[in-house]
């Protein structure tokens, strides 16, 4: 969701739960996030617009290789 935090604010955030004060908002990093646990529920009116979709930056898939200790 993109909405506005009561401090003018305005992020791009993971709706989590809707609340009877609002919308919980949470980031995708929990330790470097600033969202719901810190400024609390975003009300109904400030939710400015719904993400459906992410087109860039493409998600990156990280594959590691599979490395094995040679044994002598």
């Amino acid at each position: 969701m993109v909405a506005r935090f009561a401090d003018g604010t305005v992020a791009v955030k993971r709706a989590h739960e809707r609340r009877p004060e609002g919308w919980w908002l949470l980031g995708d990093r929990p330790a470097a996030s600033t969202d719901s646990r810190h400024r609390g529920a975003v009300p109904e009116s400030d939710v400015l617009a719904v993400v459906v979709a992410r087109l860039w930056p493409r998600p990156r898939r990280r594959i590691r290789p599979v490395r094995r200790r040679r044994t002598v």
